[in-house]
């Protein structure tokens, strides 16, 4: 599920918008709003005021509105569906915004509602035909991204493919086991025709990736199912820095913890582009990037894309005070621009994000007082 990116910006930034225009070319998206400013958050509001400015625009103005995306190629509506906002998410689509055009990286707004975990995003997505079975780049459907056992059941419920395989062979069994979801599992698993035993790319079964990541009581609850137990494990019976990245992507600190304990997962191990820090302080989770800067990771290491740092993916991301905090006294840098030269203080101020934009400041002036911290 990794989000490929683009910028508009001088020299080695024509790249990336040059892959951008490639990938709405090919799903047929008119390449001439790329020519426009990108959208930034802060332009959609909450639901009420979207809906107001909506009303006085023309339909030509709507629907160029509509089609505005941001520097990772995400239209309005992926963008509140990404922050699992089900208000701007209906009047967005009242408004006929397309529920299955995708961004950069191939993903809808239906994966992110799915990886949000938010169920009534994603049942508004699907009563607007929003497609289940649409791929992402890593040949991921929604229900692979699914983080709760409810936005599962809606997507299940719709048709969705229960074992559609995805990155490496992955379904979303053993997705479900990696991050320890004893609901999906069970959910799943009581699908018609799941093979409990299944096995990835890699020889991976869903008892063995639960056992790998530390999740013995859905271990357990596999073979209750009757799922056969994995005899002996081989010494990297799963990619654990590819699942160390999925942990970090779903706030998992428990999961991250057990992946680093034992010393042979790099922490700053590099999926696309992106760490684990970076994927953590991009969903707001302090408990793992917490583990994270435990295990030493970087928090001035920026995405080989957009090179945005941490500081700005926790901006990004909602801006987390905590996490903010806690990558501040990690001495994460705040002067760190992005390709086009945007530091996370500007993002802050433009996204109005005040409580941010204050530590931000404070933290450019060497005025943060970290003594009162744990």
């Amino acid at each position: 599920m990794a989000e490929a990116e683009a910028e508009g910006a001088p020299a080695d930034a024509g790249l990336g918008l040059g892959s951008l225009a490639q990938r709405f070319e090919k799903d047929g998206i008119d390449t001439a709003f790329l020519e426009e400013p990108f959208l930034e958050e802060s332009e959609l509001g909450d639901g009420e005021s979207l809906r107001a400015r909506l009303v006085t625009l023309s339909p030509d103005d709507r629907r160029k509105f509509l089609k505005t995306v941001d520097q990772h190629g995400r239209t309005g509506l992926i963008i509140a569906a990404r922050r699992g906002d089900a208000d701007l998410t209906a009047v967005l689509l009242d408004a006929g915004a397309n529920p299955n055009e995708c961004d950069a990286s191939g993903s809808t707004a239906l994966h992110y509602a799915g990886g949000r975990g938010s169920a009534a995003v994603v049942e508004a997505l699907l009563n607007a035909r929003a497609d289940i079975e649409k791929k992402d780049d890593q040949g991921e459907t929604p229900l692979l991204w699914a983080g709760s056992v409810r936005a599962l059941g809606l997507l299940l419920r719709a048709g969705a493919d229960a074992h559609a395989r995805g990155c490496r062979g992955r379904t979303a069994l053993m997705l479900a086991s990696a991050r320890g979801d004893a609901d999906s599992v069970e959910l799943l698993a009581q699908q018609a025709g799941t093979d409990l035993d299944l096995c990835d790319d890699s020889g991976t079964s869903a008892h063995a990736t639960a056992v790998t990541a530390g999740h013995s009581a859905v271990a357990d609850l596999l073979v209750r199912l009757g799922a056969a137990a994995t005899p002996q494990l081989a010494p990297r019976i799963a990619a654990r820095e590819d699942a160390l990245h999925e942990a970090a992507r779903s706030g998992d600190a428990g999961a991250c913890r057990s992946f680093l304990a034992g010393g042979d997962v790099a922490v700053d191990h590099e999926v696309a582009g992106e760490t684990a820090l970076l994927l953590a302080a991009g969903c707001g989770s302090a408990a793992a990037v917490e583990v994270l800067l435990q295990h030493r990771a970087d928090p001035n290491r920026a995405d080989g894309f957009l090179q945005e740092t941490p500081l700005m993916r926790a901006v990004l991301g909602g801006c987390a005070q905590e996490v903010l905090w806690l990558l501040l006294e990690a001495r994460a840098d705040p002067s760190l621009g992005d390709l086009s030269g945007r530091t996370p203080l500007d993002a802050a101020v433009a996204w109005k994000s005040h409580a941010g934009a204050k530590i931000l400041q404070a933290a450019a002036a060497g005025q943060l007082d970290f003594s009162n911290l744990d």
